[in-house]
């Protein structure tokens, strides 16, 4: 069946996930597809080894600037503390932890 769609094969890429070193080569249509290390994935980084490195120091920095962003308020011993924890959970938890079901543990 032809449903008119048709691989783009100068922007489509391929991936050996693999805990021992793979060599694979991959053709379409008599084009060598480029394979890469790693690329994003619904938001998240992916690498061949399946480590999650990368993403986990990405959440962290993103948290960071969360955090940086909302300092004043963090620190401000006016606010009940209750309140202060539930913006910490609120921009800063769940920044960081986003997409964490996803990820592997080694």
């Amino acid at each position: 069946m032809d449903y008119g769609l048709q691989m783009n094969v100068k922007k489509t890429k391929f991936m050996i996930i693999s805990k021992q070193h793979t060599v694979g080569r991959l053709d379409i249509e008599g084009k060598q597809v480029e394979r890469v290390n790693n690329y994003k994935y619904l938001g998240d980084w992916v690498n061949e080894n399946n480590g999650q490195g990368r993403e986990i120091r990405t959440r962290i920095e993103i948290a960071r600037q969360a955090f940086i962003k909302m300092k004043k308020m963090f620190v401000n011993r006016d606010l009940p503390l209750e309140l202060r924890i539930k913006a910490l959970r609120c921009y800063v938890f769940s920044t960081l932890l986003y997409g964490l079901e996803s990820w592997t543990l080694k």
